[in-house]
């Protein structure tokens, strides 16, 4: 029986972080959602973006401009503060202006939360277990640095068919990141956390700290869901729902108030594998709630697409720190379906709504995917996607990485060639390829390298800048390789030998470059 067991429940922790800021505007502890996170975060000052200032607004909508950063999120586990030099130190790099759309980024709730324990002088744990735990009742829920759960805590599983296989170990965000997604916590005590988001609490969570939680501050485009203090913003059939969705550690969570039926959703599962989706699931529970889902009326005379097709580079990565490496199949693919519909990543049809919006139509009363386009961008509710291509693009380091790989492996057949032609830049080639096979083997799906990258060990990626490093300094030795043979400088041997040599080692040097671009 899991009603009595404790659940992680992830990213739903972010709306417990946005509901204390809630609580601190409607007591005046907080003048406005546009006021300049500096004003109120002491312990260190963010740098501006673009010229102007993160706002609580910006923080609150993931509309910060901050690129995504999963390294080192999950460590050794902190009990007191970060110091603000340590804070600054964890910031990602900004990848966008502020208020440029919303892009999903899992700093945000911590820098809400070192803002609120600046004001309160509380860590953020105790500051929630004063004004929202303990009035609520959620006698069973803590924000928690200690990643054991104690007893009660569900374990979570591989699934292998329909049986638990491998146990999964038990992980949180580090204390910096914990308001972002640490919480555990029972379904008994969701179940009034829900009703306080229902407004049944008003003494602990008011009309107007509601209001700031559930009205829309921030979206990427008409149709598509809107942001509101860290809650999402849905619409079926015209009656709004508010709702977040949690997944880490091998725990999923799923949070979902329909303020007009009176109605409050909680679901949480232990376990990867052989578990529904979690869209799948709530769409569902929606279509309960309010009936069958009624798609957007088809726009009459819809529009050509030719201008929307092509390749887009999804935002939600890393731009200037080496995890950029592990987006390069983060790109949304945008085909003709006809002269006015479209393929998305291989689904569709999706047909013109309006305005830019492509709609694939409802399946049993559950709504189909949704996306804005413009030509230059795709957008999604909690990401967009920008037109890429060229030897900037995803799918170009992809390609350049393949074949340089490929080209280098060939290095063996240095032995071929004539004698006294440079064997070793050859052979030399071919170990460091088979190093960058394992090292992008490492990199590709090995659950180890996540696991790594979490924790913030760097070891990895410093493999790959020095195999990257070396490469290049072989393509250096392979033009001198290259020059040496096409001048003929070699012993006798049949002419074919001698035009093998020549055309394997200007393959050679076009490997260990593009392998070189990939890398960096």
């Amino acid at each position: 029986d899991a009603t009595d067991k404790r659940f992680l429940i992830a990213s739903v922790t972010k709306v417990f972080t946005a509901s204390l800021v809630a609580q601190a505007i409607v007591r005046g502890d907080i003048e406005s959602v546009d006021d300049p996170v500096n004003r109120y975060l002491t312990r260190a000052q963010l740098p501006d973006n673009c010229g102007q200032a993160v706002t609580i607004r910006h923080l609150l909508t993931h509309t910060a401009g901050f690129e995504e950063k999963g390294f080192g999120v999950k460590g050794p586990q902190e009990v007191v503060p970060l110091p603000g030099a340590d804070m600054i130190a964890q910031l990602p790099a900004y990848a966008r202006c502020p208020g440029e759309g919303v892009v999903y980024a899992n700093i945000d709730p911590p820098l809400l939360g070192a803002m609120l324990e600046d004001m309160a002088g509380l860590d953020l744990r105790a500051l929630m277990a004063r004004d929202l735990l303990v009035p609520l009742g959620m006698d069973d829920t803590e924000l928690v640095y200690d990643p054991s759960g104690g007893s009660r805590m569900l374990d979570a599983f591989i699934m292998e068919g329909t049986q638990p296989g491998t146990k999964l170990g038990r992980a949180i965000n580090k204390a910096f990141y914990a308001p972002t997604g640490s919480i555990h916590t029972t379904a008994a005590d969701m179940a009034k956390f829900l009703s306080a988001q229902l407004g049944n609490q008003p003494d602990v969570l008011s009309g107007q700290a509601l209001a700031i939680l559930h009205s829309p501050l921030a979206s990427n485009g008409p149709g598509l869901m809107q942001l509101g203090g860290a809650f999402f913003i849905g619409d079926w059939n015209g009656q709004t729902y508010v709702d977040h969705l949690g997944a880490f550690s091998g725990f999923n969570a799923i949070f979902v108030v329909a303020p007009e039926k009176q109605t409050g959703v909680f679901i949480a599962w232990g376990g990867m594998g052989a578990q529904p989706l979690g869209f799948d699931l709530e769409a569902k529970a929606l279509k309960k709630i309010y009936g069958p889902f009624k798609d957007p009326a088809p726009l009459a005379g819809p529009p050509p697409v030719e201008d929307l097709i092509g390749i887009y580079w999804i935002e939600r990565r890393g731009h200037k720190s080496a995890e950029k490496i592990l987006s390069l199949d983060g790109f949304i693919t945008v085909e003709a379906e006809n002269e006015t519909q479209l393929r998305i990543n291989g689904d569709g049809p999706f047909y013109a709504a309006g305005g830019g919006l492509y709609v694939k139509q409802s399946a049993d009363g559950v709504p189909g995917p949704r996306y804005r386009l413009d030509g230059q961008s795709v957008r999604k509710n909690a990401d967009y996607a920008v037109r890429t291509g060229g030897l900037s693009g995803p799918k170009t380091a992809q390609r350049l990485g393949l074949f340089g790989l490929g080209a280098m492996v060939t290095g063996v057949l240095g032995l071929a060639w004539p004698r006294k032609s440079g064997r070793f830049p050859a052979l030399g080639c071919t170990v460091i390829a088979l190093g960058f096979a394992l090292v992008l083997y490492g990199i590709g799906g090995v659950q180890g390298f996540v696991d790594d990258l979490l924790a913030g060990k760097a070891w990895r990626f410093v493999l790959l800048s020095v195999f990257s490093f070396t490469s290049l300094a072989l393509a250096a030795v392979l033009a001198w390789g290259v020059y040496d043979l096409w001048r003929g400088r070699f012993s006798e041997a049949p002419a074919w030998r001698g035009w093998l040599a020549k055309t394997h080692s200007v393959l050679l040097v076009c490997g260990c470059l593009s392998v070189s671009y990939f890398a960096w």
